[in-house]
């Protein structure tokens, strides 16, 4: 993919949450990797979402559900055009190599799905690229003519006087 000419684009990660082997017990407290309210930096799409944007999952981390959770605002920051449905990782599901890891925004919950299954994908990069996409770099021509358009006014008032 290449956007504004910024490529290096991949599928976010997902690494065992306890830093070694991913646990595959469903849990409430992000303490597994099939969880809900996962906060490790090992998962970049629920560390995005709980940490960074301040979103809370369907479920608090005690597994009782939160009373009026679908009607709670999500924060998506400066991004657009969020579906509350599930993306991608680029990441295989260890157990079935048919199924890979998704993360679902509308859950807060991160879960495992058939590659095949036809979702959505976010796309990471490493370091600001919006800053990159969003902002033009100027060409030292514009600098050159803006210099020059100002030494001929300074000229011209000069001569004025």
């Amino acid at each position: 993919m290449d956007i504004n000419g910024v490529t290096g684009w991949r599928l976010p990660d997902v690494k065992p949450v306890n830093g070694s082997s991913f646990i595959y017990a469903i849990s409430s407290n992000g303490g597994t990797d099939f969880s809900f309210n996962i906060t490790s930096t090992q998962s970049e799409l629920t560390h995005l979402y709980h940490v960074t944007l301040g979103n809370k999952s369907q479920y608090d981390a005690s597994g009782n559900y939160r009373t009026g959770f679908e009607s709670l605002g999500k924060n998506f920051g400066l991004f657009s055009n969020v579906q509350g449905s599930y993306y991608w990782s680029g990441v295989e599901y260890g157990p079935r190599t048919v199924n890979a890891w998704f993360f679902a925004t509308y859950t807060g919950g991160q879960y495992y799905t058939n590659k095949g299954d036809e979702i959505y994908a976010w796309a990471v990069h490493p370091g600001d690229v919006g800053r990159a996409i969003a902002t033009p770099v100027p060409e030292p021509e514009t600098y050159a003519l803006a210099l020059t358009g100002l030494a001929a006014a300074f000229g011209l008032r000069r001569r004025g006087r």
